[in-house]
């Protein structure tokens, strides 16, 4: 049950949503796309806590706690150089620095869909040119390896680091390429990965 979507709002600002419904089969496919209809409504929102407030509204009303989603919402300025996150029980962001440190922001929150009034964790960070913004489901590092174990975040950290070079459309058939060379059996669960480099002026690509 992934989404995925993103916004060019009327301040220039860039908005990236990931979510991950609880599941598999048509529940979380169809709870994805009711999110994603009411999203489309209020994508105008400026206040995004009170975006998400809305969609945890949605989400217990349609599914009365049945059916949870986590949720990645990531704000860009151009302007200021600035990434916002909030997370509603997502999995961790990685910011890849144009030097080749990587940075991972991870906070404790719940779901949308869980509790009456969402929990979210908010993080600000600066952004240069160079940097790169990796976004991605717990489909892609919980996948079981040919060696019995999850692929792992620490392993997907190193990979990242080790293939910062690479342009953004190679990057996704290498890691592709790397996941599928690693997987044992069939897919375990949706995969996601959204990919941003900031170019010039911290406009993103």
């Amino acid at each position: 049950g992934d989404w995925w979507w993103y916004t060019v709002c009327d301040d220039g600002k860039i908005r990236i949503l990931l979510g991950d419904a609880t599941g598999h089969g048509a529940g979380p496919a169809m709870v994805t796309a009711a999110i994603g209809g009411v999203y489309r409504c209020v994508e105008r929102e400026q206040d995004i806590p009170q975006l998400l407030t809305t969609l945890n509204k949605s989400l217990r009303q349609a599914c009365k706690g049945d059916y949870w989603m986590t949720m990645s919402v990531v704000e860009i300025c151009p302007q200021s150089k600035t990434l916002k996150w909030w997370s509603a029980g997502a999995p961790p962001i990685f910011i890849l620095r144009k030097n080749g440190q990587i940075e991972t922001l991870l906070e404790s929150s719940r779901p949308l869909g869980s509790d009456d009034s969402p929990t979210l964790a908010t993080f600000a960070i600066p952004i240069t040119s160079g940097d790169r913004l990796l976004l991605f489901s717990d489909g892609l590092y919980e996948q079981l390896t040919r060696s019995g174990q999850p692929l792992g975040l620490r392993r997907l950290q190193q990979w990242f680091v080790e293939h910062r070079d690479a342009a953004i459309p190679d990057l996704r058939h290498r890691l592709v390429e790397w996941f599928e060379s690693l997987r044992e059996g069939p897919l375990s669960d949706d995969v996601t990965l959204v990919a941003i480099e900031f170019m010039d002026q911290g406009s993103p690509s």
